[in-house]
């Protein structure tokens, strides 16, 4: 069983959903499945496609929660009974714009540092959605 371990971000986030009390079950619904069993079907885990590290499940049809597996197996794969850190729990769709935010950030970062930045012209795909959402 995981250690849940929230940041500050994840806590400001949730602070947010304090008179909501459907949600506020929810995602106390969410939290207990991914304590007990990170791969509970009921939690539709996800990675996060421009994040390798990042995962999120969801809360209900409108908002994720998105974590980190703090370590990783020797195959690359998440060790899920190692401890998890929560990220954010936001809206599905700022969600993964806040992901592709960070990501172009850290490009641009890497491109400072005289790094060769070929992998958005490799993934089409990503350049198309950061050219509609950024």
């Amino acid at each position: 069983m995981p250690k849940l371990i929230p940041s500050k971000k994840f806590v400001k986030d949730i602070k947010k959903f304090q008179s909501d009390t459907k949600l506020r079950k929810k995602i106390a619904k969410v939290l207990s499945f991914l304590e007990d069993n990170p791969l509970h079907p009921g939690l539709n885990l996800e990675r996060i496609v421009n994040d390798p590290a990042a995962w999120s499940v969801r809360v209900d049809h409108k908002y994720r929660l998105s974590f980190e597996p703090e370590e990783f197996l020797p195959s690359g794969t998440p060790d899920w009974s190692a401890s998890v850190f929560l990220l954010r729990l936001l809206d599905h769709d700022d969600l993964y714009l806040n992901v592709a935010r960070n990501f172009v950030s850290n490009l641009q970062s890497y491109a400072r540092q005289g790094f060769v930045v070929s992998y958005l012209r490799k993934n089409r795909y990503l350049l198309y959605f950061l050219s509609q959402t950024l």
